[in-house]
């Protein structure tokens, strides 16, 4: 158990830790930054379909009167 504790075997660890948690944050931030640009490209496009409904509910009211 000494081996363990020693600084060298340490240092590896906290290497090897740091090298894995940076490899998933730089996979993790860009999948996000795309989710989130899907999500608001499509949240565009809905808007874009509600507003045309809104018109197309004005002018048959419209229409009516």
């Amino acid at each position: 158990m000494e081996w363990f504790m020693s600084m060298d075997v340490l240092l590896v660890l906290l290497a090897a830790g740091s090298i894995a948690i940076g490899a998933v944050t730089s996979l993790f931030i860009p999948i996000i930054l795309i989710w989130l640009i899907v999500r608001y490209m499509r949240n565009g496009q809905g808007v874009k379909k509600w507003v045309e409904r809104l018109k197309t509910r004005q002018t048959r009211s419209k229409n009516r009167v």
